[in-house]
């Protein structure tokens, strides 16, 4: 397995393929009881549940409560080791809390009962954190109101961070995380795949581990690549991988920044075939009064194809369905209804997917 670091000196944005693993998964239900699914949950409104455990395999959980309601649990909420709970909105805990991972909350917190951040998790919360049971802290709490509790965190490793401090405002209120990743792709040659990602910016990134599954479940890191740590310009890496005879592999990065934070790229499909389907859009950039043209080419057989548009956050915009002939095809989409900004493209033909940045100006 070899591993290429290549950079550009000119500092440039590339409107690349990006796959997060929030940005296109809904979640099935309401985040609750013992979770596993990856996704982004959004509501306009407050939300009440018995208990939430963010299990291990999750990844990172979103709930979207546009900065402004609560989500509650009367009971325990848990965090389990390397997963991520953001909480866009007020976070209230009726019993006890516990955080082996990363937290990162947009408002305020509130815990009923004893509330423990294990050794190496993370808590980043934009407003007061307020804890009415025993408190204990071995790791990074950061707050941009007051912390109040009984016991008081005091482990020598605790760090209470202002509002105005730089440190604080790298975090809030955006909670972007240190890499700006502006393209990540897979590409088979016979039995090796070149794992392609380029950053357009780091802040305090560490590294990146890239993995693979053959069930999108179970995953093991292939390789480590240490990041730029803090960079403006564009960096590119790569790194290849021997599938030998697996038929259907997937691969993500997980990427860690030097405070601890966690952020996951991909999954993304190869296939051990000779399938020489390949899809492409344009223009892109687009206006709201342009069509998108969607080129597929490389068809074997007639199948039906679904086209998905998601604003930033999350949100569906647009759902269609198309056939697609055999050989070489272009479907347009009427884009009118995009609003200004980025938007995420999802296209699946069988069982194979997709997905573009698309830029909408004026």
């Amino acid at each position: 397995m070899k591993l290429y670091l290549l950079r550009t000196i000119v500092s440039i944005t590339v409107l690349g393929l990006l796959c997060t693993s929030n940005i296109f998964a809904q979640c099935s239900g309401v985040p609750n009881g013992n979770w596993t699914e990856g996704c982004t949950y959004s509501i306009s409104n407050d939300v009440s549940v018995s208990s939430l455990s963010v299990k291990s395999g999750t990844g990172v959980l979103i709930i979207d409560l546009e900065d402004t309601y609560t989500y509650e649990t009367t009971g325990n909420l848990t965090v389990k080791n390397g997963e991520t709970l953001v909480v866009k909105g007020n976070l209230k805990v009726g019993g006890s809390f516990s955080n082996h991972g990363y937290i990162y909350v947009y408002g305020s917190i509130e815990i009923a009962g004893a509330a423990q951040n294990q050794p190496s998790s993370r808590i980043k919360v934009g407003g007061d954190i307020d804890i009415a049971g025993a408190a204990s802290d071995h790791d990074v709490v950061r707050a941009g109101g007051t912390i109040t509790s009984i016991n008081i965190f005091g482990e020598d490793d605790y760090i209470y961070v202002s509002p105005t401090d730089d440190d604080f405002l790298a975090y809030f209120p955006s909670f972007s995380l240190p890499v700006e990743l502006s393209a990540f792709n897979v590409t088979k040659v016979e039995e090796v795949v070149a794992i392609n990602w380029t950053t357009a910016s780091e802040i305090n990134s560490a590294y990146f581990d890239v993995q693979r599954s053959t069930d999108k479940r179970n995953w093991e890191t292939i390789e480590r690549v240490n990041a730029q740590g803090n960079s403006d310009v564009s960096v590119a890496y790569q790194v290849n991988d021997n599938i030998g005879n697996l038929n259907e592999i997937y691969y993500r990065l997980y990427q860690i920044d030097l405070d601890g934070a966690v952020e996951i790229f991909g999954p993304l499909q190869v296939k051990n075939n000779s399938s020489n389907l390949k899809i492409s859009t344009y223009p892109n950039p687009i206006t709201s009064s342009e069509k998108l043209s969607i080129l597929i080419e490389g068809m074997e057989s007639s199948e039906s194809c679904s086209i998905i548009i998601y604003d930033t956050k999350g949100k569906l915009v647009l759902a269609t369905e198309h056939e697609v002939e055999i050989g070489s095809s272009i479907k347009t989409i009427d884009t009118s209804m995009l609003t200004q900004g980025l938007h995420f493209v999802k296209i699946s033909i069988g069982k194979e997917n997709e997905a573009f940045k698309l830029l909408v100006s004026k």
